[in-house]
């Protein structure tokens, strides 16, 4: 096993055990702090991809499906989750805005390298992509460089 691989099932281990809940509420010390809908034949947020924070970092991604509706509240049950590598210098989490062999997919979530990159207006995946599977509702590994992002703040 790569030293990698290694992290990233050790940070997994340190995860709380959601799959299958319904959220929120999360767990104390846990919340999500970004997300993105993902349709899912004519329902434009039948699933979600989501992030688990905690201290202000993205620890892991969710894979979520409609849970129904708590007043004006989203309920969603996880049906998967994943660590998230921590990013190295110049790596920032996307979702939401990738895509894979030029087919945009809401249901991909990478870690983008953006440094020396602010004047192009896609990013390419390093080291880590995953991509939402409608079907079963889990993730599924994707290899990084099949995988560009949208530059967020091309322009600006």
């Amino acid at each position: 096993m790569s030293a990698f691989a290694l992290a990233l099932a050790m940070q997994a281990a340190a995860l709380p055990a959601l799959r299958g809940r319904v959220v929120p509420p999360y767990p104390s010390g846990w919340e999500s702090r970004s997300g993105v809908c993902v349709p899912e034949g004519e329902d434009v947020c039948a699933r979600a991809v989501a992030t688990l924070d905690r201290d202000g970092h993205a620890q892991a991604v969710l894979a979520e499906a409609k849970a129904g509706m708590a007043g004006a509240e989203a309920r969603w049950r996880i049906t998967d989750l994943a660590a998230v590598p921590a990013p190295q210098a110049g790596q920032t989490l996307a979702l939401g805005t990738c895509e894979r062999d030029g087919r945009a997919d809401p249901g991909i979530v990478a870690l983008v390298d953006g440094s020396g990159r602010a004047s192009e207006t896609h990013w390419p995946a390093v080291r880590w992509a995953l991509r939402l599977d409608r079907a079963s509702g889990r993730f599924v590994a994707l290899d990084p460089g099949e995988v560009r992002c949208l530059n967020e703040g091309y322009g600006l």
